[in-house]
């Protein structure tokens, strides 16, 4: 628990220090326009944001998932992020405002940016695996959501004044800026190494932020230098590479249940041609709903609105339970198989080879499941074109790809293949 804390004050002094730089420089730039148009800008509202932007920070970053989820969908937990966020960014963007506002325009523009960018943002961890530092990457991933700008800002000078206009331009760059500076920093690799391995252990058992940067962490020491893998061959009896393995193999079998009963209460008989079609999605019955088909159509209208809406939120809540472990998994597989494939060097006990069957086994499986995944007609809205899959359907597959590489793996290794048991 000490390491976790440490782990989150070190994340947000990063972030702090970010923001303070990009804020204070926003600052002066809107004073001298401000300057410029004979506008009063109030200096000490615009100090009092900076210490509030920390607060926003700190939100946001417990409201982010490893893969995108939908508010309909999401946990008490994450409902109360996801809020709490929602009410101290409003807050945050409202005393910003009021350094060249009054207070009603500025509550109603901070509302509506609060609002856009709660509808618009991803809320996931920024995943590099490349090696360019944190300014590098925030160049290459910054956006700056220039529509959203024009018509807000637009619409603050037909609504209410020529100061509003400005109000909008700097409230809309510093909230975009603090969340994708807080994004990448969440989504940056911390490492667990410890002599005995156990903070790793630790971390891959626990839950929530600390799990996915655990996991993340497996994954870049996994293809990092030796000398950072030492900890997993340095007990004779392999208790920690037993360990970290037998964690990966209890959440793959846990994702394969998942999916197992989504495909169990769901359609997964999907026409090739209609894969990419959103209003065939929308038409596909659950199993419990065909069975009651009949009983369905002696509902009013009203009462059959209701039932489906029910039978929707009820089917989306199983696919986000399916989807949500998707990058651990994916961290996890290649993880495991990049230390299988380094063993006849690295592991002088030869405690690794141990797990080579088990590791095997739990691949098959995870195979026939994502197989049948591909048959399966997702209700689940799109992700975009901002995270590395665009929709369900594209995050399973690029998953089957990574297992069925490390399947090829290990079997040019002498790991036998064997029969699926779901």
């Amino acid at each position: 628990m000490l390491f976790y804390t440490r782990l989150l004050i070190w994340k947000f002094a990063g972030i702090g220090v970010w923001s303070f730089i990009f804020n204070f420089s926003v600052s002066l730039i809107m004073k001298g326009v401000s300057y410029l148009f004979g506008i009063e800008f109030k200096t000490s509202f615009s100090v009092l944001s900076i210490f509030l932007s920390i607060l926003v920070s700190f939100t946001y970053l417990f409201s982010l998932t490893s893969v995108p989820l939908s508010f309909s969908v999401a946990s008490l937990h994450q409902s109360f992020w996801r809020l709490t966020w929602f009410f101290c960014n409003f807050l945050w963007l409202y005393i910003s405002g009021l350094t060249m506002s009054n207070s009603n325009e500025s509550a109603i523009i901070a509302l509506l940016i609060t609002f856009i960018l709660g509808k618009t943002d991803n809320f996931v961890y920024n995943v590099s695996f490349s090696s360019n530092n944190r300014f590098m990457r925030l160049i290459n991933i910054y956006k700056f959501p220039l529509i959203a700008t024009i018509v807000v800002s637009l619409f603050s000078l037909v609504i209410y004044s020529f100061n509003s206009f400005f109000v909008s331009i700097y409230l809309f760059s510093i909230s975009s800026f603090l969340l994708c500076i807080t994004s990448i920093v969440a989504g940056e690799r911390t490492s667990f190494y410890h002599s005995n391995g156990s903070r790793m252990a630790q971390g891959l058992r626990s839950n929530g932020y600390q799990r996915f940067l655990a996991f993340h962490d497996l994954f870049q020491i996994s293809g990092g230098p030796s000398s950072r893998r030492s900890f997993l061959f340095r007990d004779p009896t392999g208790r920690v590479f037993s360990d970290i393995v037998n964690v990966c193999v209890s959440m793959f079998k846990g994702y394969i249940d998942l999916h197992l009963q989504l495909h169990n209460n769901g359609s997964n008989e999907i026409p090739a041609h209609q894969i990419h079609s959103a209003q065939w999605q929308k038409m596909q019955l659950s199993h419990e709903e065909v069975l009651h088909y009949r009983k369905k159509e002696d509902l009013n209208f009203i009462e059959k609105y209701f039932h489906n809406r029910k039978e929707t939120a009820m089917r989306l809540k199983r696919e986000s339970n399916a989807l949500q472990s998707s990058m651990l998994v994916m961290f996890a597989v290649q993880s495991l198989i990049r230390i299988m494939c380094l063993l006849p060097s690295e592991d002088s006990f030869g405690v690794g080879q141990v797990s080579a069957d088990l590791i095997m086994a739990v691949l098959i499986n995870l195979q026939a499941t994502l197989t049948r995944s591909t048959n399966y007609g997702w209700t689940t809205k799109s992700f975009g074109s901002k995270w590395i899959a665009r929709s369900p359907f594209d995050l399973t597959m690029k998953i089957r790809e990574i297992v069925d590489w490390g399947i090829a793996e290990l079997s040019k290794r002498g790991v036998k293949i064997v029969k699926p048991t779901i």
